[in-house]
């Protein structure tokens, strides 16, 4: 549900300053909104949630499984340009994670987005197609994850029925991090169906496949001193390795960080209710699986809760 409001899609020391930020930007906005009256050609999204993470960095092994809760505060500032069959849209996006446990993985992010949408004709069933071009600047706590972001996304939105509507997309995104081991290019292809329940309730359902890097974390040395002698066929078949300042900060041993190549799927499930015309809330769950080899391979469960608003 990319282009619908019902799915409007840190560093720990700045949590006071974000949120007196955020505080002071929407009342402004607010405001604005109020005297300019009903007709205008830009909108203010805000996403206010927070997600259960089963496995935060996406480790093999289960002794090296770290979960965490994350509270998530993003928004989006977008104008829009509409013509006859088409809408051209520039946005500035804001986001920012606070993680509850391993808070070194705090970030905040700024970017922009363009994106150009158009139907070709008009009809219950006539396609509707959207693409998009995305510049994001994530800060995190550790250097080595501090990371330049550029993704191209585009997709095909089709009515299936007065109920169903159907998606498929391509996105390509390409990560240029403070370190290389966070360094990534992936192709993904998508696919997304939602279902009409009610006038307030819609489910959804999408799928992906993901051709490119993920970075592990794993144990070298776990705390009683031993050496984890199972992580060298890792090492070895890894494109790049870092010792790992994050999880080092928070955990005894000694933990490193390594990227390899590997197809990712995941399945998310969803439902979003609408409140009102501002206001909705989402609900989703997203099995994720990775394979780098025939033996290594990580799982992971996001659980995300989110109050989505627009100004």
């Amino acid at each position: 549900m990319n282009n619908a409001f019902l799915k409007l899609n840190t560093l720990s020391k700045s949590k006071s300053r974000v949120g007196v930020a955020a505080t002071l930007l929407v009342a402004c906005f607010s405001s604005a909104v109020n005297a300019a009256g009903e007709e205008r050609n830009w909108s203010i999204d805000a996403d206010i949630g927070s997600f259960y993470d089963s496995n935060v960095g996406k480790a093999k092994f289960l002794r090296d499984t770290v979960e965490d809760e994350v509270v998530q505060l993003n928004g989006r500032f977008q104008y829009r340009w509409e013509s006859n069959k088409s809408l051209l849209s520039v946005s500035a996006l804001a986001e920012s994670e606070f993680y509850d446990t391993v808070d070194t993985l705090n970030s905040l992010t700024a970017g922009v987005e363009v994106a150009y949408s158009w139907q070709n004709s008009f009809g219950f069933l006539a396609p509707f197609y959207r693409a998009s071009l995305t510049y994001k600047h994530k800060e995190f706590d550790s250097a080595g994850r501090t990371s330049d972001i550029l993704s191209f996304q585009a997709f095909a939105t089709r009515r299936i029925s007065t109920d169903f509507t159907g998606r498929l997309g391509y996105q390509y995104t390409n990560v240029t991090a403070g370190n290389a081991v966070f360094d990534n290019s992936e192709h993904r292809l998508f696919a997304n169906v939602d279902y009409l329940w009610s006038r307030e309730l819609v489910a959804y359902l999408t799928g992906s496949v993901i051709s490119g890097d993920v970075y592990s974390v794993a144990q070298a040395t776990f705390c009683n001193g031993l050496t984890a002698d199972d992580i060298y066929p890792l090492i070895s078949e890894s494109k790049a390795i870092w010792r790992d300042d994050s999880f080092n900060q928070h955990f005894c041993g000694d933990w490193f960080a390594y990227r390899l190549a590997a197809t990712t799927t995941s399945l998310a499930l969803g439902v979003n209710y609408a409140l009102s015309h501002k206001y909705s809330v989402d609900i989703s769950a997203t099995a994720i699986d990775s394979s780098a080899s025939d033996w290594v391979e990580y799982q992971r469960m996001l659980v995300r809760a989110s109050l989505l608003v627009r100004f």
